[in-house]
């Protein structure tokens, strides 16, 4: 469960800052009008995306059994 814990601190402070330039991304959009902070947006939705923590992406990267991801589950 140690890992679990790190993993969640890592987590929070990576989808904070993907968080942080989306802000900064539609701030500037709508201040400016400038297309270009639409895509810096697309960008980090993709990332969210991505880095959106189901079990299975959890227990790849903390190389967890499958018992171990599916105590995650129920």
């Amino acid at each position: 469960m140690n890992k679990l814990i790190k993993y969640q601190s890592g987590q929070i402070i990576r989808l904070a800052t993907c968080e942080g330039i989306g802000l900064l991304a539609i701030v500037s959009l709508l201040l400016t009008g400038n297309s270009v902070f639409f895509v810096f947006l697309l960008i980090i939705f993709t990332i969210f995306w991505q880095y959106y923590p189901t079990p299975e992406f959890i227990g790849r990267d903390l190389n967890l059994t499958e018992a171990e991801i599916n105590s995650f589950v129920g």
